[in-house]
């Protein structure tokens, strides 16, 4: 078997996810806000827990926080998180991704997110 056999099946072997990004609440004023992704097996629908997730803006990809799955599946950049300037500006004009970069059990996955803007 060539290598490029085996990595293939070994990429045909790891799980897909699903990533649903819910609504971000951004405070403009205050530079702050909440991003909240939800992390499930795409075959099962069975949370995913201890996985990182990045939030990362829509079309520039500026990453603004990052935080792991709880037994729910939920990683959430709590309220207060500070986002810089360029974020928030990107963030309001293309909305963010949720995003999981992948490892030997699960493919890489991102869902995407808009948000309420909070003055």
């Amino acid at each position: 078997m060539a290598q490029e056999d085996v990595a293939e099946t070994t990429t045909n072997m790891r799980k897909a996810l699903n990533v649903q990004a819910f609504t971000g609440k951004i405070h403009l004023l205050k530079l702050d806000g909440t991003l909240k992704a939800k992390v499930t097996l795409a075959e099962t629908g069975v949370s995913v827990s201890g996985l990182k997730i990045n939030f990362r803006s829509g079309s520039a990809a500026i990453e603004a926080c990052a935080a792991f799955t709880d037994p729910e599946g939920i990683a959430e950049c709590s309220p207060g998180t500070q986002f810089s300037p360029a974020f928030i500006t990107d963030l309001v004009v293309a909305g963010y991704d949720a995003v999981f970069d992948g490892n030997a059990e699960f493919q890489s996955a991102k869902g995407h997110g808009s948000q309420t803007i909070v003055p």
